[in-house]
């Protein structure tokens, strides 16, 4: 589940999204970063002035209570790093996500702060799609874990190489030295795994995608591999196994990753049909 946030309320969502019955909405975001707590003020009194409901309550509480089938609609205030955090939380209760940029690049925000009133009369009228954004799940030592962006498998130490291994579909890559490995979603290809020369995936398009982090060999280069294939990560040297923006996980030598297209998907309000390449030019110019 996420770490470091805070869940502010809940709202009542229909199907369709064109009624709704109880107008209740909730606020997530990190209560230390920039400007929140201000920022979560005025956002949840320009709710209540467009008629709905903001019910606040702290996330662990909410968490742990028995109020989950309740909350079916969030805003969530941040960067990318919160909105990766919430998609943990989206994906479990299948909530609804709509992101409000707060962070420094907001790749996965949908609107800024200043659009947030027009957001909520769209919602209002209906004036929106939910875009189902694909998961990844990783298997390791009888555990299983989600993410929306990426699972890293990468060297311990900066001296050292990582020994590594990759299948797809019980096909072998090929052992790799290199300072490690991404895996990634269509949506973690502009994150980490852009930054290590992976492709831009193109919209509507689900797939894996395997990239290469500084390999020691000019033949090796990044896959994409098909939404449903199975992908193992055999470690052949002490590694870490990281998730997008939460924790690691220690590999020993003859240890396996197994990641595959998790059975859930977070599901992204959005407003228009928004052009990625263009995007990844603004963001990072």
């Amino acid at each position: 589940m996420q770490r470091g946030l805070e869940f502010h309320g809940g709202v009542e969502y229909n199907e369709a999204m064109d009624i709704l019955k109880t107008k209740k909405i909730g606020f997530i975001y990190h209560p230390a970063k920039r400007d929140n707590d201000a920022v979560i003020e005025r956002l949840a009194l320009l709710a209540r002035e467009s008629g709905f409901l903001c019910v606040a309550k702290g996330y662990a509480e909410f968490a742990d209570s028995d109020d989950c089938s309740e909350v079916d609609f969030m805003v969530v205030l941040g960067g990318d790093g919160s909105v990766i955090t919430a998609s943990d939380f989206a994906a479990d209760y299948g909530v609804p996500l709509l992101g409000v940029n707060n962070g420094r690049v907001g790749f996965l925000t949908e609107v800024e702060i200043s659009e947030f009133a027009l957001a909520l009369e769209k919602i209002k009228l209906g004036e929106f799609t939910l875009e189902k954004k694909m998961m990844l799940e990783c298997s390791l030592f009888g555990e299983h874990y989600s993410c929306l962006n990426d699972f890293t498998v990468y060297k311990k130490n900066v001296a050292e190489v990582a020994h590594l291994n990759i299948s797809v579909d019980g096909k072998s890559t090929g052992d790799i030295l290199c300072d490690g490995v991404v895996i990634s979603t269509p949506t973690g290809a502009t994150a980490y795994s852009l930054s290590a020369g992976g492709p831009i995936i193109a919209p509507g398009l689900d797939c894996i995608l395997i990239t290469p982090i500084c390999p020691h060999s000019m033949c090796v280069r990044p896959i994409v591999a098909r939404a449903d294939s199975e992908v193992l990560v055999t470690a052949y040297s002490e590694c870490l196994l990281a998730r997008a923006g939460d924790f690691t996980v220690q590999l020993h030598s003859g240890d396996n990753v197994l990641l595959k297209k998790s059975d859930v998907t977070c599901d992204f309000i959005t407003f228009e049909e928004h052009n990625p390449y263009s995007l990844v030019r603004q963001k990072l110019s």
